[in-house]
This record gives C-alpha cells, sequence and structure tokens, in this order.
C-alpha cells in the first residue's frame, strides 16, 4: 500500500476514534446521587446574557440545610447565550456565584463574621441566587450578575511625572451606621474586601466591580522601600480620604501622589549595653500611630541599618527580640521614637536588654 494511502488510513481510524470518546462522553451520565444544575445568567445594566462568566457553587449562607462540604466543587464558563450547565452536584443548598470582570462577586465580599453592618450584609445576601440540589434531579435557575462601582483616577511623582506599574487597591472601611466619615480614622475596621489594580504607562488605574459602600483607595509602590500613599496624598492611612459608592456608579479623576523628591535616610545601629553589635537583626520603620505600613531592614555585621526613602513625618524604629548569633544570648525588643523634617537622620541607637 503506499505510503499516502497509509498516512489516510492512519488519519481517518484516528478521527473515528476521536469521534466514538466523544459520543461516549455525550451520553455519560453524572455520577449516582448528584443532580444537575442548569442555568441562564443576565447583567443587570444591560438585561443582556453574562457571556463566558464562571459560574460556581458554594455551600449556602444563612439556610439550615447547606451544601455538601466535601472539598468537591461545580464550575462552569457561560456560553454565548449566558447558559451554563453544573453536573455532578452533591445533594444539598447553594449559592450560585457569578465572576466576571466589572461585576460584584458578593461571596467574596460578603464575611458576616468581621462585618457588622446589618444592612450590608442583607444587600450581599439579596444578590446571591440558592439553589437546592437534588439527587437524580436537574434545578434551573436564572442568576444575575449585578454591576460593580468603578473607580478611576491617576498616580503622579510628585515631579508630574505617572508612577507607572503601581499597585492600586481598594479596601472596605467599616462605618458606624448614620454616619458621614470623611477620613479613615473615623471607621471601625479597615477590610481587605476590594479590588487590586495596576496602573499603566501613564500612571492611570481602574479599580471596577465594587460593591456599594465607603472604601480607601491606596497606591503601593513596587519594591517596598517606599511607604503606600493614601488618597488624600498621606502615607497615614488614619488620615486616608474616603470614597462612598453606590452599585454601578463611576468615580472618575481621583489622583495620589507620591512624595519621590523630599525623602530621606535615616541611619542607626543595634547594640547592647555594652556597645556590642548584634547583626542579622530585622529592624522596623513604622508609623507612630500603630499603623500596618513599615519598611524594613536587617542590621550588618557591625550591628548598622539604614532605611533609604524615608519622608517627613514622626516614626517609631523598632527591633523585635534578636539572638547574638556569637553569644547566643537572646535580648527583647528595643524601639526609639524620631522624627524626620527635612534632613537625613543618622544617630538612631536601639540598645535591647537582656
Amino acid at each position: 500500500m503506499p505510503r499516502l494511502d497509509l498516512i489516510r488510513l492512519f488519519r481517518h481510524a484516528f478521527i473515528a476514534v476521536l469521534v466514538l470518546i466523544a459520543a461516549i462522553g455525550g451520553h455519560a451520565q453524572s455520577d449516582p446521587g448528584t443532580g444537575t444544575v442548569t442555568g441562564q445568567v443576565f447583567c443587570s445594566d444591560t438585561q443582556k446574557p453574562a457571556r463566558f462568566a464562571t459560574v460556581n457553587l458554594s455551600p449556602a449562607i444563612g439556610t439550615e440545610n447547606p451544601g455538601n462540604n466535601s472539598g468537591r466543587r461545580s464550575s462552569d464558563v457561560t456560553k454565548a447565550d449566558g447558559t451554563f450547565v453544573l453536573k455532578s452536584v452533591p445533594p444539598g443548598v447553594y449559592d450560585l456565584q457569578v465572576t466576571l470582570p466589572g461585576y460584584i462577586q458578593p461571596l467574596r465580599q460578603l464575611n458576616l463574621e468581621v462585618y457588622s453592618d446589618p444592612e450590608a450584609q442583607k444587600r450581599w445576601l439579596a444578590m446571591l441566587t440558592h439553589i437546592t440540589v437534588q439527587a437524580g434531579q436537574t434545578s434551573s435557575a436564572v442568576v444575575t450578575a449585578y454591576r460593580g462601582a468603578d473607580l478611576t483616577g491617576t498616580v503622579l511623582y510628585d515631579d508630574g511625572s505617572p508612577a507607572a506599574g503601581v499597585y492600586v487597591m481598594s479596601f472596605l472601611a467599616e462605618t458606624p451606621p448614620g454616619t458621614s466619615t470623611t477620613k479613615a480614622s473615623g471607621a471601625t475596621a479597615i477590610r481587605p474586601f476590594g479590588v487590586i489594580s495596576s496602573t499603566d504607562d501613564r500612571g492611570h488605574f481602574y479599580l471596577s466591580g465594587l460593591a456599594q459602600g465607603t472604601y480607601t483607595v491606596d497606591a503601593f509602590p513596587r519594591g517596598g522601600s517606599i511607604f503606600p500613599v493614601y488618597l488624600g496624598n498621606t502615607i497615614d492611612r488614619s488620615q486616608a480620604e474616603l470614597v462612598t459608592v453606590q452599585p454601578g456608579e463611576v468615580r472618575p479623576d481621583l489622583e495620589l501622589q507620591i512624595d519621590i523628591t523630599n525623602l530621606h535616610h535615616v541611619r542607626g545601629v543595634l547594640v547592647t549595653s555594652d556597645n556590642h553589635p548584634i547583626p542579622g537583626a530585622g529592624v522596623s520603620l513604622i508609623l507612630p500611630k500603630g499603623g500596618t505600613d513599615m519598611l524594613r531592614a536587617v542590621t550588618s555585621a557591625d550591628g548598622s541599618f539604614s532605611f533609604n526613602d524615608v519622608p517627613d513625618g514622626k516614626f517609631t524604629v523598632s527591633s523585635g527580640s534578636v539572638s547574638d548569633p556569637e553569644t547566643r544570648v537572646t535580648y527583647r525588643g528595643a524601639s526609639a521614637q524620631i522624627t524626620v523634617s527635612g534632613t537625613d537622620v543618622a544617630d538612631v541607637v536601639l540598645t535591647p536588654s537582656s
């Protein structure tokens, strides 16, 4: 048989095997004792199908008969008409969640254990679609994807140049019911339930899919060598300006400025009371008000440390519990208060006690 005919024969045989496999798969039944979920997803703002969105199930919140917690998860991507099929789902009650850029993920933002505002809980629970799955049955649902709010703006350095490649994040601020707090200091808590973006080459950012609520907007330069900057152009989160948004609202023209031309060095040394240096120890530079943002350094062989990009302000320089690798003595942490005001600080001495 000619070689060309052999190639054709093998090709036809291979295609036949693929067709057989597809036919068998198409008629395969769901696992015994499980059910199927079908449905269609629509966008709240356009009333059009939510195309190529991810749909998955989670054990239902606020029900007496939650879904299976065995770790088995079923997901699907919606078709061009917004339809989906979830197979082999263990019996139970579930929440259907849709993931689509620009749309709210209520389960991601809903945390009943830490979020104290009951009205916010009701709003997010109302966005969920419950579905009950029974063995051998097909359950159907029409699901709505709710358009979130958008925050857009620009991050610049203080010389006017765009801050490209900077991470921008939004954090949910819990505010006392009935208040109109404009500063983060008036919030009862700041929760990482927002979204993250990165600035483009012109410093522009776009945060989308935010649920109704009040947020901070924070710019985090990469590398961790510069303090994050919050809306209001402050490194002190308690002084950050807050932004309150409604579903589908667009807040444009937010601007954050990173201080880059007025930065200073802070240098010091970590030594024992008898002037013995402690190498390899971690030292932190933090805001004295107990903020979570900090700069970090490690002491050299002579016990010295340095922070290179410190703006004006009041800070605490501190070391945790440290162990001298030479004497094997463990020391308690030490700290010092410093003020940076227009010049370098080069005389910080930390002396831990044994």
